[in-house]
């Protein structure tokens, strides 16, 4: 079985990816998350062209499923809604608590602990 060839990361920006997105940077990004398989024979990390598209599959973004029916609609709309109030009503109880420690009265100092300034003797 031949050897598929390998391309250092900078080749293979220049060949796959000539005009962007994709960058020496971008591929170690995925390297690193574990969606591009490299080899590193001597401490250089290479890359098939396999390999690449394999990358390109894992980081496929799924296609948006439209909703079907009129009830669907309803409870998605319904969910939105039932955040915001749920985020709202916490803001304020939030906002209540603030203003109660806010307006609470100071402790009062003690001044029965303290002594008295001495009177100067001169």
């Amino acid at each position: 079985m031949p050897l598929e060839p390998h391309y250092t990361l900078a080749e293979a920006v220049a060949l796959f990816f000539p005009r962007g997105p994709l960058t020496v940077s971008s591929l170690r990004s995925e390297i690193r998350k574990g969606r591009l398989r490299a080899t590193k024979p001597a401490g250089k990390l290479l890359v098939t062209e396999t390999d690449l598209s394999e990358m390109l599959q894992a980081c496929r973004v799924p296609p948006n499923r439209p909703t079907s029916n009129k009830s669907e609609r309803h409870l998605a709309a319904a969910s939105g809604s039932s955040e915001t109030e749920r985020i709202a009503s916490a803001q304020a109880a939030a906002s209540a608590l603030m203003t109660r420690k806010r307006n609470a009265s100071s402790p009062t100092t003690s001044t029965g602990n303290m002594r008295p300034p001495r009177a100067s003797s001169r």
